[in-house]
């Protein structure tokens, strides 16, 4: 019974075309892209805007209830650094 499970696993995948994981990608790229580029993310003390180290951070932040950080850095100079 597994093995019958795991082998219309490997036969199912190759019914997942290849182009679907590249239009997957690019949308992330320009969800990305419009999270850089929004205004109300930008910061008029430091003049920087927001930036995107992973391109799946618009899939995750839906996710977020609470931020924990520590007090060093993150209360005296307004900066967290992961």
């Amino acid at each position: 019974m597994v093995f019958t499970f795991l082998m219309s696993v490997i036969v199912y995948q190759i019914m997942i075309p290849i182009s679907l994981y590249i239009s997957m990608e690019l949308v992330r790229v320009g969800q990305a892209y419009f999270m850089i580029q929004d205004n109300r993310m930008y910061d008029e003390t430091s003049k920087s805007r927001f930036q995107c180290r992973a391109l799946n951070i618009n899939e995750d932040l839906g996710q977020i209830k609470y931020v924990f950080s520590d007090k060093t850095g993150t209360l005296t100079e307004n900066k967290m650094e992961f």
